[in-house]
This record gives C-alpha cells, structure tokens and sequence, in this order.
C-alpha cells in the first residue's frame, strides 16, 4: 500500500463540499496484468528496446519489459519474468545474450 497526495476536480452540484475540506480516498488498483516491481538500474533503455538482463544457468539473457509505474527507487515492469527470477540490479548494454554471469 502506498500513499501520494493528488488534486482533482469534483463536481459538487448540490454544495456539500466547502473550501478547505480534505478527503482521504482509497482507490483500487485492480489489474489482470501481472507486473514485478525492480531497482531503476536493473533496467538498460536504448533506442530500440526496453530490457532487464535475467540470470538463467549462469547465462544473460535479455528479456524485454515494458515499464509501468515509475517511482524514486524502482519501476513497475511488464514482460517474460515471474516472482523469483535472478535479474542483474546493475545492468549495462555490455551485457550481451548468452554472455556468462557469476552469480
């Protein structure tokens, strides 16, 4: 659960609302789509792609994402990852497909 202080624009035909009230509003955020959330540097964003660097057998492989909510520390991401799964937190575009990773 998260908290963030937003401003909109109600409409009050009948006056029940005066200048200066507060609301406290819980807003469900209901998805069938299955998202993961990682560090911003785990991320390498090129021209062509979007990707996260996952470690399988001791071997990159890059998989692409694509970004959802993005916060101060970490991103929401969307793409061929579940729960569990070994990603690189500090990647780079050195990282090639296949290449060898210590883990």
């Amino acid at each position: 659960m998260r908290s963030e202080a937003v401003e909109i624009d109600v409409t009050n035909n009948n006056g029940d609302l005066k200048p200066g009230m507060y609301a406290e509003v819980k807003i469900p955020m209901l998805s069938g789509a299955k998202s993961l959330l990682v560090p911003n540097a785990a991320i390498v964003r090129s021209t062509e792609r979007r990707y996260v660097i996952k470690v399988d057998d001791g071997k990159a492989r890059l998989v692409d994402i694509k970004e959802g909510l993005v916060g101060k520390d970490s991103t929401e991401i969307f793409g061929n990852l579940k729960a569990g799964d070994k990603i690189i937190t500090k990647a780079d575009d050195g990282v090639k497909d296949g290449d060898t990773v210590k883990e």
